[in-house]
């Protein structure tokens, strides 16, 4: 207990210091998407230019039960993700100083690593918007047997927004590639033929959303996504999900919610086929008025697939209550839950080096209660929580006993407590200066497990960008993981990785209207760490380009 105290207390100690000097979204391991944002005078808004990161993989989804908006995006649970908090309402302004709306980026650096990344937007008309991102890193070598740690990826994606006076329509269209290699073999193993150990996952996305007012004070949403995904051992899966959601007025304060979606899945492997389909039904009833803000409700969920959770039928509470302190500062507490929902596809996302046969199940959330304070001004945005869940079939990545470079997921076959404590702050000191820092801690209480395998117990980030002058911008950014432990199946033993502190640092010079030039560091301080046992990370990585904006 003096443990967690001291961690709360340092974790809100952290909070309160960065008041004077925190920021914007923070980074989680990969290329992130771009975002574009309309706003109603139809301005084109992107954040900073991407960074390519093949590092840490920070991709982890925290069900947020009881919120307000009923949600309908896929609930994966990926442990080792920061989620970013509110950010600075002037944050977008900055977003405009210090980055360019379409651009052209090449880069070179060690290990044989080119990059290209280029995004560009454009306004057809006064409604439509269309986008296009391209994405590309590789790595020609790499921290075990040079070419046999040799990986990269590469994103196409397309965009199309229409915006109108009472509806915005959206479509997506993407395909993505990651190749690399099984390298965590043991040490005296010798690889004669290279093409053995390689893996390529292949990825292809569709999605729509449409959302628009209904009657007079009613509104409505509708989205539809198509995922496939394969790999190199024949493994594949293909997804579909709908939803529906809307929100009709009962009373000036009081609506009543509804939210329907369902997930077709088929998941192939290399022991059989395997259906894997999910339907919810969210009602709520939702109070508001100018103070607070009150939603009941509950989530049913109907589980169709081949899997090992104790019962096709769930239900989850799902209340919260939101308590606005000041015009800014806002007090919420509740309770929810929800299916925590597993797929071939983010399970690859969060593990490349997965196995050919994994066992892929979802696991059930029974309960979870939150607590927290946020607030979000011009310049300022916190939020400070605290949850609480209990989750049932959890499933955790080790290595396997047969080949310890490919990873298998096991499960607890009984109740996963886990205690998440968080803090994230964002601060826009002045026109040219963005900073943001969290943390969280993470306490698991495994039943049929002797521990939690691969999973952080404490992470924690920093990502300042700033201006330095008319040309030059500075951006910096650190990331700290500590706590996991590794597992031995064969002698039936496990251990704790090294923590790690792994800092980024990215300069871009301005040299004209349109031509810039960057130099990007990556592991600075050249730390020897593995995020997955038997994985080392490439260390120092420094690469030099130049970009063309438009």
């Amino acid at each position: 207990m003096s443990r967690l105290i001291i961690i709360v207390s340092v974790l809100i100690s952290i909070a309160v210091a960065a008041h004077g000097q925190e920021a914007p979204p923070a980074p989680d391991g990969a290329i992130e998407e771009v975002q574009v944002i309309i706003e109603k005078d139809r301005e084109i808004i992107l954040p900073f230019a991407n960074r390519y990161f093949e590092k840490v993989n920070l991709e982890n989804s925290t069900i947020q039960p009881g919120s307000l908006q009923f949600d309908f995006e896929e609930r994966t649970f990926e442990p080792g993700r920061i989620e970013v908090g509110f950010t600075p309402q002037s944050y977008q302004t900055q977003s405009r100083t210090l980055s360019n709306q379409s651009f052209i980026k090449l880069g070179y650096g060690n290990y044989g690593s080119p990059l290209l990344q280029a995004n560009a937007y454009t306004n057809t008309s006064s409604d439509w918007l269309l986008g296009v991102d391209l994405d590309h890193l590789s790595f020609g070598s790499g921290a075990v047997d040079d070419e046999n740690s040799a990986g990269g990826r590469s994103a196409l994606n397309l965009t199309g927004s229409r915006m109108s006076e009472n509806s915005t329509f959206t479509g997506r269209l993407g395909y993505n590639t990651r190749n690399g290699y099984y390298y965590g073999y043991p040490e005296e193993t010798i690889i004669n033929d290279r093409d053995s150990i390689e893996q390529i996952f292949n990825e292809f996305r569709l999605g729509l959303d449409w959302s628009g007012r209904v009657a007079e004070e009613g509104s409505l949403s509708l989205v539809a996504d198509f995922n496939l995904i394969n790999d190199e051992y024949d493994v594949s899966e293909n997804k579909f999900s709908a939803g529906i959601k809307t929100a009709l007025p009962l009373t000036d304060m009081l609506n009543l919610e509804l939210g329907l979606s369902g997930v077709l899945s088929q998941y192939t492997n290399g022991i059989g086929d395997y259906k894997r389909n999910l339907y919810t039904i969210q009602p709520g009833v939702a109070y508001q008025n100018e103070a607070l803000k009150l939603k009941v409700g509950a989530q049913l969920a109907i589980v169709d697939e081949d899997s090992s959770l104790n019962e096709n039928f769930n239900i989850y509470p799902d209340v919260r209550l939101d308590y606005n302190v000041s015009e800014v500062v806002n007090f919420y507490v509740g309770v929810g839950g929800g299916i925590r929902q597993q797929y071939f596809e983010s399970r690859a996302r969060e593990n490349f080096f997965i196995g050919d046969s994994t066992n892929i199940q979802h696991a059930s959330e029974q309960w979870q209660g939150f607590v927290g304070i946020a607030a979000n001004s011009q310049k300022l945005s916190f939020d400070l929580n605290a949850r609480y869940g209990q989750i049932d079939n959890m499933g955790y990545f080790v290595n396997r006993a047969s080949n310890p470079s490919e990873f298998d997921l096991i499960y607890d076959t009984g109740i996963t407590g886990l205690l998440t404590i968080g803090a994230t702050v964002g601060y826009a000191i002045n026109d040219n200066i963005i900073a943001e820092l969290g943390a969280k801690f993470y306490n698991y209480s495994t039943d049929s497990l002797p521990v939690p395998y691969h999973v952080p117990e404490l992470e924690a980030f920093f990502n300042i960008k700033t201006k330095l002058a008319d040309q030059w911008t500075l951006g910096v950014q650190g990331q700290f993981m500590g706590g996991v432990t590794g597992a031995n199946l064969v002698e039936d033993t496990s251990f704790d990785l090294d923590a790690f502190f792994d800092l980024s640092v990215e300069l871009d010079y301005q040299i004209d209207e349109h031509w810039g030039a960057f130099i990007m560091v990556d592991n600075v301080l050249s730390q020897d760490y593995s995020r997955y046992y038997r994985y080392p990370n490439r260390q120092l990585m420094a690469k030099l380009g130049v970009s063309y904006s438009f």
